[in-house]
């Protein structure tokens, strides 16, 4: 290198007043210093031109071009090394040492930076750095931030590409409403306002389009974004897709409102109690069986609607339903709102949470109130025939071949959709021979059937 090829490079260093740079030839000298570094060493930058840089405590390469190219080039990441100063003091310094070629197979020069190590605060917060990094671009979550009109200023790149299918270059410069329909951005616009003025959000319900046009559900976290100065930058935040979780969702309300339409046009009347015994829930039914209203049943006792001679039998029942015993098919009176008896058939079982504690009891109940009369019916013709008297319903139409007891059975076996049983007479009596005047059917003792009696 020519003295005037030194002065040219020299100058050019000036500019470089806030770097620590020597430029070394192959024969390990200082060509030229800016002077930041002669500042540094305690001279100008006239006595370290030509100084040994092993003597400053700068080894270089050795003498040769594609060696010493290699060499420097092995050596680009900085290292810690003692620089001795002019006035002999030693100060730890990182350095950090380039190849440079004048021309191909020309000369080597070896360009020296350095600089003070990092106290133990500025290595603390690059780590720090370093950790936030890697968990920003690790995250599963979208980590977002958009400048004061809406435009993303960055994304991290692996949830970019899962949420919304977009590369990390795809969604930056680019206003975040084009990612969504028309209907969702106008709504998250005004949002955005209210980010500006300072208002932030928390799980904040929100869709975006993906790029191959499938909605995603997202629920967002968003703050204000400001300068050191207060000066609004925009917004920031992360999403979430909670996309599945709304299918999920959605799909339980509607399997909700298919379960309170059955529970609701139910025939039988369907309940549950607490672990005191108060009702906590009765469907529709209980208006056309008991006369009440639900909402005048909640938070009553159940004893409240029994005739008092039945409330300890019932509390037994009840106590062994919560003992986690069923029941099925157990019978027992309640007074309607007007007061009128209605007989119920119930079937229960315990109810438990998830850790097996005991919350109540619940079931169904049906109206056995027709059966019972009819029951007693039968019960009572038998009575009759077997004291020689024939019951009938009145203008019933009769056979000599039929029981009247046969005729309640059959009545009773419809349970629910037999009507009252009409009103009943005495047909006639036995006897062993025909009073005087009365016919008898041929070949039999007993008296022809005449109508009921009123």
């Amino acid at each position: 290198m020519t003295e005037s090829d030194s002065q040219r490079l020299g100058d050019a260093l000036l500019a470089m007043v806030d770097a620590r740079v020597l430029v070394a030839g192959p024969d390990g000298r200082v060509l030229a210093a800016s002077e930041s570094a002669a500042s540094f060493f305690g001279c100008s930058r006239e006595e370290l031109v030509g100084r040994e840089t092993r003597a400053l405590g700068l080894d270089v390469p050795g003498p040769g071009s594609m060696s010493g190219v290699a060499h420097a080039r092995s050596r680009r990441d900085k290292t810690t090394r003692v620089i001795r100063r002019a006035d002999g003091r030693e100060v730890r310094q990182h350095v950090r040492s380039s190849a440079l070629e004048t021309e191909p197979g020309g000369d080597v020069l070896v360009l020296h930076q350095f600089s003070d190590p990092p106290t133990e605060v500025e290595t603390a917060l690059r780590e720090s750095e370093r950790r936030y990094r890697n968990l920003v671009e690790t995250a599963q979550d979208l980590i977002w931030a958009i400048d004061p009109e809406g435009r993303y200023t960055f994304a991290n790149r692996r949830a970019a590409k899962e949420i919304l299918g977009y590369e990390q270059e795809e969604l930056l410069g680019r206003p975040f409403t084009e990612f969504q329909t028309p209907e969702q951005a106008r709504h998250d616009l005004e949002t955005f306002r209210r980010l500006k003025a300072g208002e932030s959000f928390f799980s904040y319900e929100t869709e975006m389009i993906r790029k191959d046009g499938t909605p995603v559900s997202l629920s967002a976290h968003a703050i204000t974004l400001r300068d050191e100065e207060g000066n609004v930058l925009g917004g920031t935040g992360t999403a979430r897709d909670v996309t599945a979780r709304r299918r999920a969702e959605e799909a339980l309300l509607e399997s909700e409102r298919r379960y309170r339409e059955l529970v609701e046009t139910a025939h039988d009347l369907i309940w549950s109690l607490d672990a005191e015994g108060r009702i906590t829930f009765v469907n529709q039914a209980a208006k056309r069986i008991l006369g009440y209203e639900p909402e005048e049943m909640l938070g009553r006792r159940l004893a409240d609607f029994l005739p008092p001679e039945r409330v300890r039998e019932a509390e037994k029942v009840f106590d062994r339903i919560r003992a986690g015993v069923p029941v099925s098919r157990y019978e027992i009176e309640h007074r309607r709102k007007d007061g009128t008896p209605v007989y119920l058939s119930y079937n229960g079982i315990v109810r438990r949470d998830g850790e097996g504690r005991v919350l109540g009891t619940t079931g169904t109940a049906n109206d056995i109130s027709e059966w019972r009369r009819s029951d007693e019916a039968v019960r009572h013709a038998q009575k009759l025939e077997s004291l020689g008297v024939v019951a009938w319903p009145a203008g019933s139409p009769t056979t000599s071949t039929t029981s009247s007891s046969a005729f309640w059975a059959t009545r009773a076996s419809r349970r629910r959709t037999c009507r009252p049983p009409p009103p009943y007479g005495v047909i006639s009596l036995t006897s062993p021979r025909p009073p005087s005047g009365r016919r008898t059917s041929p070949g039999s003792s007993w008296p022809t059937r005449a109508r009921a009696s009123s």
